[in-house]
C-alpha cells in the first residue's frame, strides 16, 4: 500500500513538473513572439525606428515597377519545308496522321519521312500558308467539328 501511494506522488510531481516547463515554453514563445525591432529599440529612438518601418513597407507594396509587355513580332514560318521546325509542323505532323497514315514520330522538324508524305499526299514539296489554313492543318480536331 506504502508503495501505491509513492507511486501517486512521483506521477503527480511529473505531471507538475511537465505542466510548469510547457507553461514557461509557452510563455516564453510568446515573450519572443513580442519582440520586434521596435521593442529592442532604446525608447528615445523609436518614433523614428517606426516611422522608418512603415515608410519601407509602403514603399515596397506601392512601388512595383511597370513593365509593359510588347508583342513579339513573329517571323513567318511558311512555307514548311524541309528543315522547318516548330509547332506548325507539328500541326502539319499531327494532320498526316489523321487524314494520311502518318507511322513517325510527331517530331516538330520537317524530315524526310514528312517531305515524303507531303509530296504523296499533296504533291508539293512545301506547305504555303495558304494550304495550310485551307485543310485546317492548325485547327485541333476537337475544334474542326464544333457547330
Amino acid at each position: 500500500m506504502n508503495t501505491q501511494k509513492h507511486t501517486k506522488q512521483v506521477f503527480w510531481m511529473a505531471t507538475v513538473i511537465t505542466g510548469a516547463t510547457l507553461l514557461y515554453y509557452l510563455l516564453q514563445r510568446k515573450k519572443n513572439k513580442d519582440d520586434t525591432p521596435d521593442t529592442i529599440t532604446p525608447s528615445i529612438l523609436r518614433p523614428i525606428a517606426t516611422e522608418v518601418k512603415q515608410q519601407t513597407q509602403t514603399s515596397v507594396k506601392h512601388k512595383q515597377p511597370q513593365v509593359e509587355q510588347l508583342p513579339i513580332p513573329q517571323q513567318s514560318v511558311f512555307p514548311l519545308k524541309p528543315g522547318s521546325k516548330g509547332k506548325e509542323v507539328e500541326r502539319l505532323q499531327i494532320w498526316l496522321l489523321r487524314n494520311h497514315g502518318w507511322k513517325g514520330e510527331i517530331t516538330r522538324i520537317y524530315d524526310d519521312q514528312t517531305l515524303k508524305l507531303v509530296r504523296k499526299s499533296l504533291k508539293k514539296d512545301q506547305v504555303d500558308k495558304h494550304t495550310y489554313q485551307k485543310k485546317k492543318m492548325g485547327i485541333p480536331i476537337c475544334q474542326q467539328f464544333q457547330p
